[in-house]
């Protein structure tokens, strides 16, 4: 459920106007819907990002378990899996 809804005003030149006028009627959308899903991915994204950047700070800043490792364990829970559904 959204909240109160708050007005944006910006300014675009001819050819931004011309090309969201055709994104727009291509879509069967008003510009007001197509802005607000354009706002809604660049925030998706920007939180992508931050929650990427947060994996990369961790990788750089904490121990790291070895490749080799991993696939061992890795390895183990496929078998503890396939004994689960065989047995």
């Amino acid at each position: 459920m959204m909240g109160k809804m708050n007005d944006i005003r910006t300014q675009v030149d001819d050819a931004m106007m011309v090309d969201l006028d055709r994104l727009a009627k291509s879509m069967d959308r008003s510009h007001e819907s197509l802005l607000y899903y354009a706002l809604e991915r660049l925030l998706d994204e920007a939180a992508e990002r931050a929650f990427i950047q947060e994996g990369i700070d961790s990788a750089e800043n904490e121990p790291m378990i070895p490749h080799k490792q991993m696939v061992l364990e890795i390895e183990a829970m496929i078998t503890a899996h396939r004994a689960r559904c065989v047995g």
